[in-house]
């Protein structure tokens, strides 16, 4: 039986502590291949550990979350850490694992002080692991070899993420003052460059002046992040101009501490889900709307690439631009969507020219069974 000591961070909402405190949930599972223990890390931001940034778990989910054991003075088989900023573990282990992704590209600011030697997480049998092939690309030109790079996708859980039932659909859409009639887009990302937030919203002012029952949802991250949806549509709008009323008073904005159930909520009653992308590590908001039974509409030449084909999504037309060609500092690339692509695809989402229903609903299971936290469990077990 391998020991293996997990490093990272446990009881909040951060994206790097959801696929953390999943793959506990599912390593947990194969203790007769693992004896895991765990060090919390600390937080990134002294903000992330205030009231309102909880993971959202099930109650039973979080007490075997939280129960894992702290390490023992001991050495390990495996050391795996997943935190951030980018450092190699000190602790002894035969085999250093160390998470990295990137959307953009890495910087010397991506690792801890002094960490940024690419050979600082290669030597011997030390690995490091990233959820998709667009990150990988993003490694490799950093400098990482590609032997000691490994992808291990995020996954998902459907005993959390699944179809909401058509008395379920019908009572949330009620309780947000959705009607029948109103399609809604959906983007529960954070507010920050790389998601296309602001292109969604001008892109959302010109489908709402076409199509009257078009609803755009929003969520909050200034628990995390410091910026409310508020916020960041004024600043839009501080840039790019004024929206309608008719634009504004259709646009929903939906709260940030939301527990897992009621985030399912939001990605059942959303008719479509809207991610136009710069760059991103692997996105694993689209993989929940897809859970969930909901489409999505998704940058083409991304990470979701990986897991999303014309079964379950609508692409973006975009193209590949090397980052130093648009004044980023960083070596790697980024995406530039095609706004007439966007509308086109929000069209065609709004007109019903998207998969049959039953050709949607095969291709989504076989993704949540391809893509399950269990699936990436076992691939984190062989590598260990």
């Amino acid at each position: 039986m391998k020991k293996v000591l997990i490093e990272g961070w446990r009881g909040i909402c951060h994206s790097f502590a959801m696929v953390n405190q999943y793959q506990i949930l599912e390593l947990l599972k194969l203790r007769h291949d693992l004896a895991i223990c765990h060090a919390d890390l600390p937080f990134f931001s002294s903000r992330w550990a205030e009231p309102g940034n909880e993971p959202g778990f099930p109650a039973e989910m979080e007490r075997a979350i939280a129960q894992l054991p702290q390490c023992p003075s001991d050495t390990f088989d495996t050391v795996y850490r997943i935190g951030y900023p980018f450092t190699r573990s000190k602790a002894p282990a035969r085999r250093a694992v160390t998470f990295i992704v990137t959307e953009l590209g890495l910087s010397d600011v991506s690792f801890a002080t002094g960490d940024g030697a690419v050979s600082r997480f290669c030597d011997g049998d030390d690995l490091v692991i990233t959820p998709s092939n667009w990150s990988k690309t993003q490694l490799l030109e950093y400098g990482f070899p590609t032997e000691k790079v490994r992808v291990v996708p995020h996954g998902v859980s459907s005993d959390i993420y699944f179809p909401l039932s058509m008395e379920e659909r019908k009572n949330i859409r009620k309780e947000m003052e959705i009607s029948d009639e109103d399609f809604v887009f959906l983007n529960l990302g954070a507010l920050s460059l790389n998601k296309g937030v602001n292109m969604l919203i001008e892109a959302f002012r010109h489908v709402r002046q076409h199509y009257a029952n078009a609803r755009l949802m929003l969520k909050d991250s200034s628990g995390l992040y410091g910026t409310t949806v508020s916020e960041f549509v004024q600043r839009h709008i501080g840039i790019f101009g004024p929206l309608p009323s008719e634009v504004t008073d259709s646009i929903y904005l939906v709260p940030s501490n939301l527990s897992l159930s009621e985030m399912r909520l939001l990605y059942g009653c959303a008719d479509v889900y809207v991610s136009p992308y710069i760059a991103e590590g692997f996105n694993l908001p689209v993989l929940e709307a897809i859970a969930c039974g909901t489409p999505v509409i998704v940058t083409a030449g991304g990470p979701t690439d990986d897991f999303c084909d014309s079964a379950v999504s609508l692409k973006i037309n975009s193209d590949l631009v090397a980052n130093l060609e648009c004044g980023f500092t960083v070596p790697g690339y980024r995406l530039d969507p095609h706004m007439g692509s966007l509308l086109e695809q929000m069209g065609n989402a709004i007109t019903g020219a998207m998969t049959p229903k039953e050709t949607f609903e095969r291709a989504r299971r076989q993704l949540v069974e391809s893509f399950s936290w269990t699936s990436v469990a076992k691939q984190l077990t062989a590598i260990f």
